[in-house]
């Protein structure tokens, strides 16, 4: 009589095994993939918890040829000490101003600013970030132009693979009484931006979004996937700069409990309305850890690790109070 019910106890189980193993295949099936780019040999030669960053400072003249010729030249110096992830200015391919932007308009990926970063992206075998005047590719939108960051990784492969990954349309455009703005020349972005670089989850913004706390701090550990890194490609006015730069940058470092990579034009005493420079890369406490001066092309390097970021997340624990 013990015969047949251990053969039902044993028959029992298995169905609950195969039940469980059911779930988990419709589980895994369901999973939306995520888009990765294959490896090279320079990517992951870091502890997975670490990653070097440089931020570009450029100056940045009418001569969109030299611009580019030197932004190449910048990212190898950036690559050779160590940049897993090179971060140019915003409008890095010519000069800042509402009046010189239709001369420098391109499609994304084509030529310019942005067939530069991708080609460098899988030179170098580094990812790579920069501002640029982005032209639609639609005919009934030929007009319109973007404030536009792409982002570019390393891959192995045929120059036919594309190592674009994404690209963030700046949100908040500027407006300065007195002066042309951005928002007479560019429709705005709608989206927060984010991506994948060994292991760090980077989001992205620009120049006038860091006066808008509340809409960054969907990139802070109260956000929905909290960034490691925030991007921030700018071309921050000398006039308001010396008072309100470094203050912005710091304060979404600390918001954000993250770190924050920002990338400036260099100051230029011709310009009508020269740039601020101060390139700067924050750590998530506040701390400023690379920074340039305020003229001419250089570069603020520093290496951004996890175990900052989880420190200082845990030490304030702002995820712990309700709005």
């Amino acid at each position: 009589t013990s015969l047949p019910l251990y053969a039902s106890c044993f028959w029992g189980e298995c169905q609950v095994y195969v039940c469980v193993l059911a779930r988990m295949l419709s589980a895994c099936r369901s999973l939306t993939p995520v888009r990765m780019l294959p490896s090279t040999s320079r990517v992951g030669r870091r502890a997975m918890s670490s990653m070097r960053v440089a931020a570009v400072q450029m100056r940045v003249s009418d001569d969109s040829e030299d611009n580019i010729e030197r932004a190449g030249e910048l990212m190898a110096r950036a690559a050779n000490e160590g940049a897993e992830l090179i971060a140019l200015p915003e409008c890095f391919v010519g000069r800042y101003g509402v009046s010189h932007v239709y001369a420098h308009g391109e499609v994304e990926g084509n030529s310019g600013g942005s067939a530069l970063m991708a080609k460098q992206a899988r030179e170098l075998g580094a990812f790579i970030i920069g501002g640029i005047i982005e032209k639609t590719r639609t005919i009934t939108e030929s007009n319109i132009l973007y404030k536009s960051m792409p982002a570019y990784g390393p891959v192995d492969g045929p120059a036919t693979l594309t190592n674009h990954i994404v690209s963030y349309r700046k949100v908040h455009l500027s407006r300065t009484d007195g002066i042309p703005s951005e928002s007479d020349a560019f429709y705005p972005g709608t989206a927060h931006v984010k991506f994948q670089a060994n292991n760090f989850n980077v989001g992205m913004a620009s120049s006038f979004d860091l006066r808008f706390p509340q809409w960054l701090s969907h990139y802070g550990p109260r956000g929905f996937d909290p960034c490691d890194l925030l991007l921030v490609p700018s071309a921050f006015l000398n006039s308001t700069g010396p008072d309100h730069w470094d203050t912005l940058v710091k304060r979404t470092a600390l918001d954000s409990q993250c770190y924050v990579a920002a990338p400036n034009i260099a100051f230029d005493s011709t310009e009508a309305h020269p740039l601020h420079g101060n390139t700067m890369v924050v750590d998530p406490y506040g701390k400023v850890i690379a920074q340039c001066g305020r003229e001419g092309d250089d570069l603020a390097i520093a290496d951004v690790c996890h175990d900052r970021v989880k420190q200082v997340r845990e030490e304030i624990p702002l995820t712990a109070w309700l709005e």
